[in-house]
């Protein structure tokens, strides 16, 4: 009965000898795969970052851009439209003429109004 308990711990001893040696074998083969995705796994890290940088980028041009558009809205259409005045009055030399001035108010450059008073001289 003892000797085939020996071969049956003979065996299994063989067998495990194996199977580390195995494990030993596809562990060897392994690392530099697992190098390899480490290498992989950090660019990509790094690539994300430069995309959200630039995303980030865009974003502030894209808001700059924005401000600069209600800037020239808001501000610089008005002083069209103050220039329009001064030419008339210039031109007119009628200083007391509030009805000049409020036809030139009325005759920004993107009124359907503004042809009226466009072609005054």
């Amino acid at each position: 009965m003892f000797k085939n308990l020996e071969a049956i711990f003979a065996s299994t001893y063989s067998y495990l000898g194996r199977l580390s040696a195995c494990l030993g074998n596809a562990v060897a083969e392994l690392t530099p795969v697992a190098t390899l995705l480490i290498t992989i796994a950090n660019t990509k890290r790094r690539l994300l970052n430069r995309l959200y940088q630039s995303f980030t980028l865009i974003s502030a041009f894209a808001s700059v851009s924005i401000i600069i558009a209600l800037t020239h809205q808001h501000i610089v259409q008005p002083l069209e439209r103050l220039e329009v005045i001064v030419r008339i009055v210039r031109e007119t030399q009628n200083y007391s003429s509030s009805q000049s001035i409020v036809e030139a108010l009325w005759a920004s450059p993107g009124s359907p109004h503004g042809s009226e008073f466009a072609g005054q001289k």
